[in-house]
Parts: structure tokens; C-alpha cells; sequence
């Protein structure tokens, strides 16, 4: 027999269209195609077909949304398109804080939405449904509580044979792959044990109006650089900032403080780019990085600007694999608090006109949440977010890397800046915690406002990436979709509005047959029969426009 038919043919795999679309970024950014066809167990002839059809493969992710279809195999569109990208956010934003789910409370839920947004398609969140929905996005487990629980560990092993496999043909250090990762800040949240719902209501406003801000944090595998967070808030000079030249955050505004591709576009240009050109020349490291962040609708499809490049991380592992979710956020976050927590008690014990609560939640402005924020991330230690990269790098050597720490600011430190920030032990840390928390426990005791400290703690404490009152809830999502519906047909109306006829009235129409019988009368490229016409016309509408004028 011959040579070729003892070979062992590879097994035909069918990847899904993300796994393709890195692929081809991949052999774009000089990786050999032998390596990436060996990595996803292809031949080579399978890889280049993918880059054959790259264009299309990149138009059909952007018009089917690359976070809901990037789960995909093959370029097919759901048949209720809106419906399953709009179960995909909810659902992510229910895992992201910790919320329990079962596929009957997700059929519900569609069933919902599709009756809310007044589709007119024919829709049933049937089992089968579910099932098709739960394939296309990767989902392990619809019944789960949390989002580690659900996430594709298959999916992880095989991220971290390929993330290790690119750093190692990219000649990358730690100090080169970096991370970023978006999460949302409700700025005057308390503890919920303290609020009536009265109070929730009138004061804060948790019932209508949430004050929300979105934050991106961004640091290297090594945790030697750190670049400042990016704030999302609604205004785009607030007044409490208008006088500051320079912040200590990459601040941007959007009518919901919501992250959107074209945000990350300039942040990535204009900030990423420049900081980390200038981290890696003074490292004297190779000018080339690379980006992970998560696979959703605020990140663009790519983006590269010369040797730093974007790669999406697998849809569905992002709970065992995100730098960014193993801590850091919650200890951003956790520190926030720590502000807001100092603030309050300086502001009740300040024994001012309005020395209460609300007084003091009243007051709070973006300048402090701006500082707070920005002080509580200089004090996430390299230590964190070294062991925040365990799970993916842990076999990764960072030889040759200058270990000095780097984190790039705007500015030095507000004075708002309240904690101390020298370096303590933990146990020093925990013992001073415990003392800040009873000093706002008995505080809150002379407000005749009884909770109890282990609540404190809880609320210090964050244990998920975001907490329900952060996530967006129905009506913020069905907004969004809204929004897009209605730009869609608003869109489909101007298209074909040369093809509606206007409706005209009896007396435009009286007056424009009257001025083109003026016309014609007095112009000698009209005969006598075209005119005779337009005089029998005049008459018909006259006599319409006066029985008209009767009633």
C-alpha cells in the first residue's frame, strides 16, 4: 500500500466562526499556517479556505453581531435574530451578578421580550428553541447559579494551549499581553439593609434613575503596567470637572454610560496604543503586544495598530479565564467603597445643617467618584493581578522582563484621596477595615438607622463582578433594543419613501392645476389639445374643491 493511504486522515472538525475569524488574524500577524493548523488539528488547506473567505466572514459577523454569532459554525442567521442576541445580554447580565437560572425561567423570559418589543414574527421559547439557543452560545448548563458554573471548561483547556502556543511563536513576555475587562459602577450604592424603599425611592432613586458608571481596567500579564481606567459617564463636561484640565481616568460620555465599540475604537487609538509603546521602549522590549478582552457587542470585530494587536477570548469561558473577573474587580470595587464609606462618616460626624444620610449621598459628585475610583485602582496590588493571570498563564516565563511596576496616571492624587495608601499587612489592613466598619455602624446608630456589621462586610466585600443593582435590568435592555428596532425602520421608511405617494389634498391639488393651466396658457410649446385638457382637469377639481368647501 502506499504511503498516503497508511496516513492517519485528521478527523473533520467543524470549529466555530470566532475560533476561524482568530485564525485568520492570526496568519495576517505572521503566525505560519502550519502552527495554526496544527493548534486546531485542520489541515492547511482548511486554514487558508477560511482566509479566502475572510471579507465575508467579517461581514457576516458584523452584521449578525460577532458576540451573539461568533458561537456560530457555519454563516446562518437565526430565524428570530433580535430575540436570541437579546436573551444572550440579558442572560450575561444576570450571571454577571451571580443571579440564579433555569431553562424555564429563560423561556419565560423570551417569551417576554418578544411580546414587549411587539415582534411581529410568529415566536414560542420552546424547548427545542432553548436547546438550538443554548448550542449557539456555548452554554454547558442552563441551570445554574453563577456564571462559573455554566462556563465551557473544554473551551478554557483549549484556550490556554492556544493563548501559550501565540505568546510563545509571538516571542511575547507577560509584560506584553495584557487584558481588559468592562464592569459597571452604581457610585452611591449602600448597603440594602440600610435603605427603606421609601428612602431607596425618594432620595437615591434606585427604583428610576440609577446612577451608574461604566469603568474598564486594563493591566499586563506581569502587573508592571497598569493604565489608567476608563469612566463612561452621561455628561460630557460635568459640571463638578469642567475646571479640571487633566483627570486621573480616560473619561468619555454616553447618554446611558454605556461602553460602545466606537468608545473602545479611541480608547485602544488613543490611549491603549501610545501607553503601551511607550511602557515597552523604556522596558526596551520589542515594540508588539497583544489584547485580550471579552467577546461582546462594545468590542469591535478587530483592531490592530501596527505589532499591537486584539484578540477575543472563546465566548462562554470568560468566567474561569478573565483576568480582570478573578478578583480584581472586586477589589476595585472594594475599595471604592472604602471611600464612599470614609466619606459618609466625615460628612455625618461634620455635624453640618443637613447632617444625615441622604445629605451626604446628595453631595457626592463624579469629581469624587472620579478620584475615589481611580485611587482604589492604584491600590490593586501587582500581587492581585498576578494571581488573577494564574489560571491561564501558569506555565508562561516572563525572562528578560524588567520587573519594575508602572502605573501610568493623568495627574497626581486628588486631596479627596481619604485612605492611607502606604503599604500595610494584611491582617493590618483587615484590623483597620473591621474599625472603619464599626465606627460606620455606630454612625449610622445615631440616625436611628439599625443594620447589622456582618451587612457592612457583605456589602465591602464584593463577590461577584457586579451586583443586581449595577446589571441592567428588563427595561434598560428592551431600551437598547428598542432603540435598534426603531432605527431600523426608521431606516427602511427613508428607503423606500421615493416609492409611497404622498397623499395630496383637494385644495393642493385645486391650486396646482390652477397654476399649471397659468403656465401652459402663456407658453407656446403646448398645444391647444393639451390645454383644452388641463381646462377639463381644472374643472373636475374645482368642482371637488367647492362641494368641499360646503361641508
Amino acid at each position: 500500500m502506499s504511503s498516503d493511504v497508511n496516513k492517519k486522515r485528521k478527523k473533520n472538525i467543524s470549529h466555530p466562526l470566532s475560533v476561524k475569524q482568530n485564525a485568520i488574524k492570526e496568519l495576517n500577524n505572521g503566525v505560519p499556517v502550519s502552527v495554526i493548523a496544527n493548534n486546531l488539528n485542520v489541515t492547511n488547506a482548511t486554514v487558508m479556505l477560511w482566509k479566502k473567505n475572510e471579507n465575508k466572514l467579517n461581514e457576516w459577523l458584523e452584521e449578525c453581531n460577532s458576540e451573539t454569532s461568533g458561537g456560530n459554525k457555519r454563516m446562518r442567521k437565526d430565524e428570530n435574530n433580535i430575540i436570541d442576541r437579546i436573551m444572550w445580554m440579558w442572560f450575561r447580565e444576570k450571571r454577571a451578578c451571580g443571579l440564579p437560572l433555569h431553562a424555564a425561567l429563560i423561556q419565560v423570559q423570551a417569551n417576554y421580550f418578544h411580546e414587549a418589543l411587539e415582534l411581529q414574527d410568529k415566536f414560542e421559547a420552546s424547548n427545542e428553541w432553548l436547546c438550538r439557543w443554548q448550542k449557539r452560545h456555548d452554554i454547558q448548563s442552563v441551570t445554574v447559579c453563577g456564571e462559573k458554573l455554566s462556563a465551557n471548561t473544554d473551551a478554557v483547556q483549549s484556550l490556554k494551549i492556544d493563548l501559550n502556543n501565540y505568546i510563545e511563536a509571538k516571542g511575547l513576555t507577560l509584560d506584553q499581553v495584557f487584558y481588559c475587562d468592562i464592569t459597571r459602577l452604581n457610585f452611591k450604592m449602600l448597603p440594602r439593609t440600610i435603605l427603606s424603599a421609601k428612602y431607596e425611592e425618594e432620595v437615591l432613586g434606585f427604583k428610576g434613575n440609577k446612577e451608574r458608571i461604566t469603568i474598564m481596567a486594563c493591566s499586563n500579564a506581569s502587573g508592571s503596567l497598569k493604565l489608567p481606567l476608563a469612566v463612561i459617564g452621561k455628561f460630557e463636561r460635568p459640571r463638578a470637572i469642567k475646571d479640571l484640565k487633566v483627570l486621573p481616568v480616560y473619561y468619555k460620555n454616553q447618554k446611558n454610560a454605556w461602553m460602545t465599540a466606537q468608545i473602545f475604537s479611541e480608547w485602544f487609538e488613543n490611549e491603549f496604543v501610545p501607553a503601551v509603546i511607550k511602557f515597552l521602549q523604556i522596558k526596551g522590549l520589542q515594540l508588539k503586544a497583544v489584547l485580550y478582552f471579552d467577546n461582546c457587542s462594545a468590542h469591535p470585530t478587530t483592531l490592530s495598530k501596527g505589532n499591537v494587536i486584539t484578540r477575543f477570548l472563546p465566548l462562554n469561558t470568560t468566567s474561569l479565564t478573565q483576568p480582570m473577573d478573578q478578583n480584581c474587580l472586586q477589589t476595585l470595587k472594594s475599595y471604592y467603597r472604602q471611600y464612599l464609606m470614609v466619606y459618609l462618616l466625615q460628612y455625618i460626624n461634620s455635624g453640618g445643617s443637613e447632617d444625615t444620610l441622604s445629605g451626604g449621598l446628595k453631595k457626592i459628585t463624579i469629581r469624587n467618584v472620579i478620584f475615589w475610583i481611580a485611587s482604589a485602582w492604584q491600590r490593586v496590588s501587582v500581587e492581585t493581578i498576578k494571581k488573577s493571570w494564574n489560571k491561564l498563564l501558569s506555565n508562561i516565563d516572563n525572562t528578560g522582563a524588567n520587573n519594575d511596576n508602572c502605573t501610568i496616571t493623568h495627574t497626581t492624587m486628588d486631596d479627596e484621596s481619604i485612605l492611607e495608601t502606604s503599604q500595610t499587612t494584611e491582617r493590618d489592613q483587615k484590623n483597620q477595615l473591621m474599625a472603619l466598619s464599626q465606627k460606620f455602624q455606630e454612625a449610622l446608630k445615631v440616625l436611628d438607622i439599625d443594620v447589622e456589621l456582618s451587612h457592612v462586610d457583605l456589602w465591602l466585600n464584593c463577590t461577584t463582578k457586579m451586583s443586581p443593582e449595577e446589571c441592567y435590568d428588563d427595561n434598560e435592555i428592551l431600551q437598547i433594543f428598542r432603540g435598534e428596532l426603531n432605527l431600523n425602520k426608521k431606516n427602511f421608511e427613508n428607503n423606500n419613501s421615493k416609492n409611497v405617494n404622498k397623499e395630496i389634498s383637494v385644495a393642493q391639488g385645486y391650486n396646482a392645476i390652477k397654476t399649471a393651466v397659468e403656465y401652459c396658457q402663456n407658453n407656446n410649446k403646448y398645444s391647444s389639445e393639451i390645454i383644452m385638457a388641463l381646462h377639463r382637469a381644472q374643472e373636475i377639481v374645482t368642482n371637488e374643491f367647492l362641494l368641499n368647501s360646503k361641508n
